[in-house]
């Protein structure tokens, strides 16, 4: 039965309407806001009162590519880039750290709605991987695992030229015991004491264009 239900699945998908397919290549731009991004029990051997290292909230500019492989499915890279600050997120008196750069670059697959020919709302998931990049200045870059999966719609009002609004969360991981943010003269690190997943979410609005 299992083995029916997928089987079922990939013809769906396989032989979708293909109406409106001759755009099998589209690009989005896209500005959003992040927030999240929060480190519990950290380890700063300067200071007793730093526990908990958060990355602030702010805005973040991405571009969003997709090469269709069926009139559903796509073939998805993404890069997103957030200029913002990491704080010690002290109780009543948080203390800003220093700059950092916190970027994503992911690769995975998209699944969408049906396309049609007249211009039609569509919605779409997708499922990515790849790698967290946190670019401190005078502390080096960490470059770490992630994942990531967003759920959106967009509305073409040509067959080039839609909107496209989604959310996404991505999680990062970090390992026990790893030190992170060591500065590149002299200096302490901050000290994970255990594996952790660092969890951020985004809402976007884009211009989408098929090709």
């Amino acid at each position: 039965m299992y083995r029916k239900s997928l089987f079922c699945l990939a013809v769906l998908l396989l032989s979708a309407p293909a109406s409106g397919w001759a755009q099998k290549f589209q690009v989005a731009p896209y500005v959003a806001y992040r927030f999240g991004g929060k480190f519990t029990n950290v380890n700063d051997p300067t200071n007793s009162l730093v526990n908990t290292l958060k990355i602030d909230n702010s805005f973040a500019l991405g571009l969003i590519a997709d090469f269709f492989i069926t009139p559903v499915v796509a073939i998805e890279g993404s890069f997103a880039y957030q200029p913002t600050k990491m704080k010690a997120d002290i109780p009543n008196n948080p203390i800003e750290l220093f700059d950092v750069k916190v970027n994503w670059y992911h690769l995975g697959l998209r699944f969408e709605t049906p396309r049609q020919d007249e211009p039609k709302p569509r919605g779409f998931l997708s499922v990515t991987g790849g790698a967290t990049s946190l670019m401190a200045s005078d502390r080096g870059t960490e470059t770490k695992p992630s994942f990531g999966f967003s759920l959106g719609g967009e509305y073409f009002f040509s067959k080039n030229v839609g909107v496209v609004l989604l959310g996404r969360y991505v999680g990062t991981f970090f390992n026990s015991s790893d030190q992170v943010f060591c500065p590149e003269i002299g200096g302490q690190c901050y000290q994970l004491p255990s594996s952790t997943t660092m969890h951020q979410a985004e809402i976007s609005g884009g211009v989408s264009i098929a090709f």
